[in-house]
């Protein structure tokens, strides 16, 4: 998980790139707190999350910040993108975990994709796709400018 990478490279004073950038992240394997799933997303639903969270997390509570950066603390992060898309069943959670940390400092840019589901990037034929992968493209190079 790339946030979660970013917060262990920060604790062990290892320097951070200068940006990054999630793709339909899953912030917060716990699923503490969530408003609603969105049972539109055609790659996901509420069982498998639950499944792969056990196999993830293993014996280690699922609301610890390298697993579930959603109750980590963003301080001196890089500026972060995350794509998702408004048919993602992790959209609630994404939108939640952003809202929680607009007043860290932490810049983190949201970038919605109407009617999209989980990870649509990888999806060649999709003009969203390369729409998106292009935005990308923009972040990162402004960001090393």
């Amino acid at each position: 998980m790339a946030i979660a990478t970013l917060l262990s490279l920060r604790d062990n004073k290892i320097p951070l790139p200068a940006c990054a950038v999630c793709i339909s992240p899953w912030v917060n394997l716990s699923h503490t707190g969530e408003k609603n799933h969105n049972n539109n997303d055609p790659i996901l639903n509420p069982e498998l999350l639950n499944t792969f969270a056990l196999y993830y997390a293993g014996d280690t509570d699922t609301t610890d910040p390298l697993i579930s950066p959603f109750f980590a603390d963003l301080k001196d992060l890089p500026p972060i993108l995350i794509q998702a898309g408004t048919n993602e069943i992790l959209e609630d959670q994404i939108k939640q975990f952003i809202e929680k940390n607009r007043l860290t400092g932490v810049e983190i840019e949201l970038d919605l994709w109407d009617g999209l589901f989980h990870v649509f990037q990888i999806i060649p034929i999709l003009p969203e796709a390369k729409r998106s992968l292009e935005k990308i493209a923009v972040f990162v190079t402004n960001k090393l400018a």
